[in-house]
């Protein structure tokens, strides 16, 4: 079965494409430039009349138009990441890594982190968003609170470690009650 060579780049091209793509993904925008890279990259190798500068052009021009249009929007994109992250039981250095490959500037991801974790200090009396989400990662895992006492602590706590807690936090957290850590966790929820 041969395969069919790609496409030439086109601005409706890349503009269907880049729709097609964010019907089923949320992505940043710099994720999405990653993507169609790819495809123009593919296209510059097999239509070599085409210049690859050029079509990155083009794409510029398709990014700043899906922009326009709210098709994409990084600030919302990163602020839901987070959120999610967060819920997931992921610690500030593993949300981080992640949106950073995604693209997505460093600064914004601060700003964001610090946004969520406000708003997740303030429902929680001042609790650490970071204690919270190693509590959750801690459900998750079965360590800790929610341990059947089976994983000596030592790799309860390098579970922790390689999540991106720190030593304070993930120390907190492992030696905190069921209850008290049931309560911390459903109090976010």
């Amino acid at each position: 079965m041969n395969k069919r060579p790609p496409k030439k780049i086109t601005e409706s091209y890349l503009y269907n494409s880049s729709l097609y793509y964010l019907q089923r993904f949320a992505s940043s925008s710099g994720h999405l430039r990653n993507i169609m890279n790819k495809k123009i990259s593919k296209s510059c190798q097999y239509h070599t009349e085409q210049d690859f500068s050029e079509c990155t052009k083009i794409l510029e021009k398709v990014i700043e138009k899906l922009k326009e249009q709210n098709f994409l929007n990084d600030e919302l994109y990163t602020e839901a990441m987070v959120n999610s992250y967060r819920n997931k039981g992921l610690s500030s250095k593993m949300i981080t890594q992640k949106l950073k490959l995604k693209s997505i500037p460093n600064e914004l991801i601060q700003s964001k982190i610090r946004k969520i974790n406000n708003q997740i200090e303030e429902i929680s009396n001042n609790q650490s968003a970071e204690l919270i989400s190693a509590l959750r990662l801690s459900k998750k895992k079965k360590i800790g609170a929610f341990s059947s006492g089976l994983k000596p602590k030592e790799k309860e706590l390098a579970m922790l470690a390689r999540n991106g807690f720190n030593y304070e936090i993930a120390q907190k957290s492992l030696n905190m009650s069921k209850e008290e850590a049931e309560k911390l966790i459903n109090n976010i929820c």
